[in-house]
């Protein structure tokens, strides 16, 4: 009886290690490409046993120059069009990095200057933001522009980091200048 429990036993340890297996990740097109030169290379080989070594390498060259001309042929076609209305920053927020977002902004009025007892009648501070407008028309994410399939979430992460980035440059320019942007 217990030789059946140790095979029992040895079947459902084997069985839990293949479920800690971690699935692998698909392969990417460089790894595809590497792979498909090897191929090449090996099949020449066995088609022609006779042949040296760079004859053997040639053909697995050949195929590697031709996959990165295709490489450069696809990276020459793409042309990201710009819109030359709108203004563009690199922000970064928690659920992406590195956008680059066109946009629109409008800072408002100037700042009013009140006074304590305007406040104390009003309880309106004179907020210099109060009426600043930031439109979000393009979210561009390594050369594709994404800004129709974000999230409300997102897209309001995006405006926020853009903000916080447009108030930096403002408060660098009124160091130096003295002046709103």
């Amino acid at each position: 009886m217990s030789a059946v429990m140790e095979i029992l036993l040895a079947d459902q340890r084997r069985m839990e290690a293949l479920r800690d297996v971690t699935p692998s990740s698909p392969p990417s097109r460089a790894d595809r490409l590497i792979a498909e030169g090897e191929r090449r290379r090996l099949a020449y080989r066995s088609l022609s046993p006779n042949a040296d070594a760079g004859m053997v390498y040639g053909a697995q060259i050949g195929y590697l120059h031709a996959q990165v001309r295709i490489l450069c042929a696809e990276a020459e076609a793409l042309s990201i069009t710009r819109d030359a209305d709108l203004q563009y920053i690199t922000v970064n927020c928690a659920a992406l990095s590195d956008v680059v977002v066109g946009f629109d902004y409008d800072a408002g009025s100037a700042p009013r200057i009140t006074s304590a007892r305007y406040f104390e009648q009003t309880g309106d501070p004179g907020d210099p933001g109060a009426d600043e407008e930031l439109t979000l028309s393009e979210a561009w994410v390594n050369g594709v522009e994404l800004l129709a399939v974000l999230s409300e979430s997102v897209i309001e992460q995006l405006e926020a980091a853009a903000l916080a980035k447009i108030h930096a440059q403002q408060s660098k320019a009124r160091e130096t200048d003295g002046e709103y942007l």
